[in-house]
């Protein structure tokens, strides 16, 4: 059936210009914007006194999973398409896809780590170009070097990034490396090991935590400044105060993730499980699961969040506040003398992680000024469209993917979430459509 929304506040075209139209979608396509479009066999949706955007276009989400809840999240906070970064088997991501049928567009990278999927921290050239091909060819949109989590050698992932600029595979880096954590100095060592090629840094505003400069704007400033002088580097930056990040322990009982164990050192605790629990029962880690809908994870309450923490002998996602507000607005704003913004995206670093803020926390900033509805929409949809080559989201106009977001400007919520034309999510209902895996052509 076709679908008609009226009267809400749409932000039409490229680029964005906020007017009241009606739009029609048809056969999973927008084929129509205007004032009075024709209704016939169609159902229409009044969205009066709403936003209606392109369905957010997310360059880094955790949605896959083993209870299918990421998908639920991302899609219900206005995701219609999602790179999922940390992927070990694209053959069992793509059965995920397939078995958690929201309407989403999935795309996904191999991970890239010592031990696991390569066989040290200084793998040979031949060992990685053959992995990076492995990745590709069975579906990966490209790969990621998880950094300062489970490091390599500053040479290792050097040579990584220049045999992925030449091979043309995506890859992404999280900061840090045998030398370096995900700081900023982490962030300037991944520029320069970098010598010019091209590579994706993941969420820029992590790095500025004021450890290293003593304020977190001024590294913010700074880090905006170093990609300014790097333009080759595409960057996305995240809007959640909280820092997440999922962890298990190793055979000793030691965080596997050596970011698991800075966040412990730098909160005055033992890295190991014992230390862990002792921050989680102080009320220092905050620790994720589900609720009673298995569709939605969230912080537990204290009591709740101790006895998981225990049940999973630490195999959870934690959280903690870390982020200022101003120093992600400072990210999410900053241009180049051209005018254009110098971290491309926002992204959520959420779906089944519970931080899946982009449309409340980006339309705040629109609110307060700081971007407008139409950079909202640049930076939420459109350049992440681009970016992943999807040349047909990202933007309300007749022949581009009827991918829309209807949202309730007070509560910054998504109402209804219509994906490749079919309503997936509305006020709290999900329906069920087909997910498309995406990979390289």
């Amino acid at each position: 059936m076709s679908i008609i929304i009226r009267n809400g506040r749409v932000l039409l075209g490229e680029p964005a210009q906020e007017v009241f139209c009606d739009i029609k979608i048809e056969q999973g396509l927008i084929t129509e914007t205007g004032s009075a479009v024709r209704a016939e066999n169609a159902r229409v949706i009044d969205a009066s006194g709403k936003l209606v955007l392109p369905g957010l276009v997310d360059t880094h989400s955790h949605y896959i999973s083993g209870s299918g809840a990421g998908f639920y999240m991302a899609v219900s906070s206005g995701v219609t398409t999602a790179l999922e970064p940390i992927v070990g088997d694209v053959r069992v991501a793509r059965q995920k896809v397939a078995g958690s049928p929201v309407g989403m567009t999935c795309a996904c990278l191999y991970m890239l780590a010592p031990g696991r999927s390569l066989s040290g921290i200084s793998p040979a050239r031949p060992e990685i170009e053959k992995v990076m091909e492995s990745a590709v060819s069975s579906g990966a949109w490209g790969v990621k070097i998880l950094g300062a989590h489970y490091p390599f050698t500053p040479e290792a992932t050097a040579l990584m990034i220049q045999i992925a600029a030449e091979k043309q595979i995506p890859l992404m880096l999280h900061a840090g490396s045998t030398v370096s954590r995900d700081d900023f100095n982490g962030m300037q060592e991944a520029v320069t090991l970098a010598d010019g090629n091209p590579f994706i840094l993941a969420h820029v505003n992590t790095y500025c935590t004021g450890s290293v400069l003593g304020d977190q704007c001024r590294e913010a400033l700074e880090a905006l400044d170093l990609l300014k002088k790097n333009p080759q580097i595409i960057s996305e930056s995240t809007l959640s105060p909280l820092s997440c990040i999922g962890t298990k322990m190793d055979e000793n009982d030691i965080p596997a993730s050596l970011c698991m164990i800075d966040i412990l050192s730098s909160l005055g605790y033992d890295g190991t499980y014992q230390g862990m629990l002792k921050a989680v029962e102080d009320r220092k880690l905050l620790v994720s699961g589900p609720l009673e809908d298995a569709r939605r994870f969230d912080f537990l309450e204290h009591n709740a969040g101790v006895g998981r923490f225990k049940e999973q002998h630490g195999a959870v996602t934690i959280g903690y506040a870390k982020h200022s507000m101003l120093k992600n607005a400072i990210c999410a704003s900053g241009k180049n003398q051209e005018g254009d913004f110098i971290i491309s995206t926002l992204s959520t670093d959420g779906g089944l992680v519970p931080r899946n803020v982009v449309l409340e926390k980006g339309l705040g900033l629109v609110d307060a000024g700081i971007l407008s509805l139409p950079e909202f929409v640049q930076k939420s949809s459109r350049n992440g469209a681009k970016i992943l080559g999807l040349s047909n989201k990202g933007v309300i106009s007749p022949g581009f993917d009827g991918d829309i977001v209807i949202a309730d400007p007070i509560s910054r919520k998504a109402e209804t979430v219509i994906s490749g034309g079919k309503t997936v999510f509305c006020r709290g209902i999900f329906s069920e459509a087909d997910n498309t895996f995406y990979a390289q052509k």
